[in-house]
């Protein structure tokens, strides 16, 4: 839990200075290369389970339940 809490202050302070460096556009814009790139890691881990959990089924020759 203190990870997350630590990246959640991390970000939030990250957002402070592009805002007062770079100004809102820059703000907005790391906002969204941020949401891609969680997006993305979802998307892998999403990925990688269905194929570790085929892969599993496929070992067990099960029928149709999987």
């Amino acid at each position: 839990m203190e990870a997350l809490l630590a990246l959640a202050v991390g970000y939030a302070a990250l957002q402070v200075l592009v805002h007062s460096v770079w100004g809102p556009v820059a703000r907005y814009a790391l906002l969204s290369a941020t949401c891609v790139v969680f997006f993305a890691g979802m998307v892998v881990v999403l990925l990688g389970g269905l194929r570790t959990s085929r892969a599993a089924c496929a070992r067990r020759s099960c029928s149709s339940s999987c």
